[in-house]
């Protein structure tokens, strides 16, 4: 019996231990979840705050720009009120632009018998030029045609041509007719010729020179006599009689006509052949001048 209230008393003593844990853990899991809540409103509180943190910061930057902005608005409107700077043209080029040409005491002499706000008879300005001519050597005469520039754009280009003058050409001209092997002569620079006569057919292979005949002037064209089925008669009348003309930057035409020592008759014929080849166009002046000496203007409205 006393045995069996021994284990009756253990039990009881377990079941009251037993209880007792569990109302231990009961009270650790009441304190973990209190814990828990107390963690999470923290970890809101702290995110709301960041959250305010994080709103105000772009008030802050939107602050910034906005001074910003202001700031180059009133740069612009500063730079605006003011002129735009100028353009600085160099010491030199000022010199340049006022200086004037220097003269020699020839050409002034000569100059002395021009009246410069006198337009001349053509006969009278012819005997002027050879008058007034002070060059030690045959020198050419050049008449030098003013005209109004095309409207039309790309005109301009097209004011070109070859007038055969019956006195024949101040210049005698190298003209040479084209060949397979002066392609890649060219290439390598050479260019000793003043025209180059070509046919239809040799055109493409004149093609991969047009960059390099072409500022110099002597690429064949169609528009110049040059390109032609018969070269060899274009080779005798650029050689002798007929000469090239074209417009340049400022609507001038250039034409040698004749030299000095030629008689007036044959310069006057030459000259009267050129001013019917550019009556198509609205000829504006016109001045006749020797290689060193005086040019002396025309009166183109009278014969």
């Amino acid at each position: 019996m006393a045995k069996k209230k021994d284990i009756a008393v253990e039990g009881l003593e377990e079941t009251v231990a037993g209880e007792a844990i569990r109302e231990d853990d009961d009270i650790d899991r009441e304190k973990s979840s209190q814990q828990s809540e107390d963690d999470q409103q923290v970890d809101l509180e702290s995110a709301e705050h960041e959250t305010e943190t994080e709103e105000e910061t772009p008030s802050e930057v939107n602050a910034v720009r906005t001074d910003n902005e202001t700031a180059r608005e009133l740069n612009k409107s500063e730079i605006q009120g003011k002129k735009a700077p100028s353009k600085k043209v160099p010491a030199l080029a000022k010199s340049k632009a006022k200086a004037k040409k220097i003269r020699s005491v020839k050409y002034k002499k000569a100059s002395e018998r021009i009246d410069r706000d006198r337009k001349y008879q053509v006969k009278e300005a012819i005997k002027l030029v050879k008058e007034t001519s002070y060059s030690g050597f045959d020198g050419t005469i050049e008449i030098a045609v003013k005209v109004q520039k095309p409207k039309k754009k790309g005109a301009q280009e097209n004011v070109r041509g070859i007038v055969k003058l019956p006195s024949g050409t101040a210049k005698k001209k190298n003209v040479i007719i084209f060949n397979e092997d002066l392609v890649e002569k060219i290439k390598k620079g050479w260019a000793d010729f003043d025209v180059l006569v070509a046919t239809p057919a040799d055109m493409p292979k004149l093609a991969p020179l047009a960059k390099i005949l072409g500022p110099k002037g002597k690429m064949p064209n169609p528009k110049s006599s040059t390109v032609t089925d018969n070269p060899k008669e274009a080779v005798e009348e650029l050689s002798g009689q007929s000469i090239e003309y074209k417009i340049d930057a400022a609507s001038n035409i250039h034409i040698p006509i004749a030299k000095i020592s030629w008689d007036e008759e044959k310069i006057l014929a030459n000259y009267q052949v050129v001013m019917r080849a550019l009556a198509r166009l609205k000829i504006l002046n016109a001045t006749l001048s020797a290689t060193m000496g005086p040019g002396v203007k025309v009166d183109i409205a009278k014969k």
